[in-house]
């Protein structure tokens, strides 16, 4: 069988890739100022935001993600197209669904912290 490569499949063997790279630069990046920022406050970090923060998380995601795109290229290679559209759709959805939750965690805390202003501090004169 003739190995016919259709555009759809390049958008599903390069988005991905393209996309966990992104989300680890943006792990690193992003990252460690937020947790430094919310570590000064001294407020207790969601558990979905230490989830997303941690590394063994990003560890799994980028297996996963790049596993899936992996099989998706042999697959498509091997002129097994339909096993090779579903692994590649996997991966996007993958990828997809761990960037969603990445700035889901992130402004988790941002949305869930009651900031009191300072003025409310301070003692009432009655």
């Amino acid at each position: 069988m003739a190995r016919t490569i259709k555009a759809i499949d390049f958008v599903l063997l390069a988005i991905p890739p393209v996309s966990l790279v992104s989300l680890a630069v943006a792990h690193f990046t992003i990252g460690p100022p937020m947790l430094k920022m919310f570590n000064e406050y001294g407020g207790a970090l969601p558990t979905a935001t230490q989830i997303a923060l941690s590394s063994n998380s990003l560890l799994v995601v980028e297996i996963v993600g790049f596993a899936l795109v992996f099989g998706a290229a042999a697959s498509l290679w091997r002129a097994k197209r339909s096993l090779g559209v579903v692994l590649g759709a996997l991966s996007l959805a993958v990828t997809f669904a761990a960037s969603i939750f990445f700035l889901y965690a992130l402004y988790l805390p941002a949305a869930t912290s009651v900031v009191v202003p300072e003025s409310e501090n301070l003692p009432r004169e009655r």
